[in-house]
């Protein structure tokens, strides 16, 4: 769409559209009842894929806008309206924080959905989230389905309905990369974590007399445990070190790697998905990452110590983003 540009200054939420949809929260959802891990492992994916740094690996990171001042304003104002916090003080953390809500979206959602607004005076766009829950995806756009709950003591069936259609051109979707899973392989891992989190089997929970009923924890535990690893092999995920008994040290630096690998796919992945909605919306900016390990780094730092080229510590610089002496840095966009 091209509209003519105002001064950057002039950029603001207050002009653009408001949403057709609502950010709605649905009491039916039972993703707020899933076990532990399911909760653990969406946290760590959101907090890893742009790591909190400190110091000199702080330093050297870098998130930046490339274009004219005018259209890194509008790109900026973009990203301000995916962020968590809002206004942000500098371009970094302005990009920082759109890429950790687009992964905290995409990992409770398994896609993560937003309504595209935009303003007809300054040319200036934003997005709204909508919760994944309430949305269902047809050809030539989404449908949103919301039942406003009754107060206590109202008869069922008299509730609220509202429908809202949005159509293809102001919807905005980011699915996981297929290099890491799918929907449907994600939505089946939560499953099993749900499963592998509850404290004890369904037929123990029911049983009114537990005294003197035979049964061994540990192989229970144990088998949890695997089950855990084994739905959450491609990802690597290190389950935050909460099982080191059951697995040996290279084991361990091993999914350490390939989760860092995992998170580092996503990131490059909603890179390239803000870049593709920047240029769908004819905005000539563009954002660049550096600092950071790429999954091509990380991959041959887990080939050399397969190799016995580097020791386990080189691990832990990767998990810290520690770079070692004459290590280059790779631009993500």
């Amino acid at each position: 769409m091209n509209v003519p540009r105002n001064r950057s200054d002039a950029l603001s939420t207050d002009v653009l559209s408001p949403p057709r949809t609502q950010w709605f929260v649905d009491r039916s959802d039972r993703r707020d009842r899933e076990g532990l891990y399911c909760h653990m492992f969406r946290e760590d994916v959101q907090n890893r894929v742009i790591p909190y740094l400190m110091g000199r690996e702080e330093e050297a990171f870098e998130a930046i806008f490339v274009g004219a001042s005018d259209e890194v304003a509008i790109a900026r104002l973009l990203l301000e309206t995916l962020s968590r916090e809002g206004y942000r003080s500098d371009d970094r953390e302005a990009i920082v924080d759109a890429v950790r809500a687009v992964a905290q979206a995409l990992v409770w959602d398994n896609v993560a959905s937003y309504e595209i607004l935009n303003s007809t005076s300054t040319g200036a766009y934003g997005v709204s989230y909508i919760p994944g829950s309430t949305l269902t995806r047809l050809p030539l756009g989404a449908l949103q389905y919301i039942t406003n709950p009754l107060p206590t003591g109202q008869q069922r069936g008299k509730e609220k309905r509202k429908i809202t259609w949005v159509p293809a051109r102001s919807l905005w979707q980011v699915r996981f990369p297929r290099l890491i899973t799918t929907t449907r392989r994600y939505r089946r891992m939560m499953k099993i974590l749900d499963k592998a989190s509850k404290f004890a089997p369904d037929f123990w929970a029911e049983r009114q007399d537990k005294r003197g009923a035979a049964f061994d924890w540990d192989v229970y535990r144990f088998e949890q445990h695997i089950a855990r690893a084994a739905c959450t092999a491609a990802w690597g995920w290190p389950m935050r070190n909460s099982e080191l008994q059951d697995i040996t040290e290279y084991y361990y630096f091993f999914r350490d790697l390939r989760f860092e690998a995992a998170v580092a796919t996503l990131r490059v992945h909603i890179i390239s998905e803000l870049n593709g909605l920047l240029r769908r919306l004819n905005i000539r900016a563009t954002i660049q990452l550096s600092g950071l390990f790429t999954p091509e780094e990380i991959s041959g730092v887990a080939q050399q110590i397969e190799q016995g080229a580097l020791p386990f510590g080189a691990a832990i610089d990767v998990s810290r983003n520690r770079r070692r002496s004459g290590a280059g840095q790779a631009k993500e966009s």
